[in-house]
């Protein structure tokens, strides 16, 4: 049965093909006293293309990540639709801060595409909202 990459193996990958690149690109450097015109050409455009490979391997860790939050999109949006509702309803500035500052932590946390910081955030804007 074939495996399916997770964001963060697609993200590890990135990682390791822009270090390829990188270390060709220093390769090349170092040794263009060596190396013919034509292949310091080849060399730059396999660094090149090592680059794209990981660009095109980091956006498909983010799309993975995002179709990982997908589940968790029910969650958010029933804690900004309580912190909605709390603001509507708000009795003291203080709690209006509290609520605030939840809602941007947990904004903070769905670009960082944490699911832990996700999950965290979520129960610290649910807990503005209701207290």
């Amino acid at each position: 049965m074939a495996e399916t990459l997770t964001s963060e193996q697609a993200s590890q990958l990135a990682t390791w093909y822009t270090d390829l690149s990188e270390a060709l690109i220093e390769y090349r450097s170092d040794n263009s006293d060596t190396l013919s015109d034509q292949e310091m050409e080849q060399l730059r455009l396999a660094a090149n293309d090592l680059r794209d490979c990981s660009t095109r391997l980091l956006q498909l860790a983010l799309n993975l990540t995002l179709s990982e939050l997908s589940a968790t999109l029910t969650r958010i949006k029933a804690a900004t639709d309580q912190m909605n509702s709390a603001i509507k309803h708000l009795q003291n500035v203080d709690k209006a801060i509290r609520i605030a500052t939840a809602a941007v932590t947990l904004g903070a946390a769905i670009v960082s595409a944490d699911p832990a910081q996700i999950a965290q955030a979520i129960g610290g804007a649910i807990s503005a909202a209701s207290s």
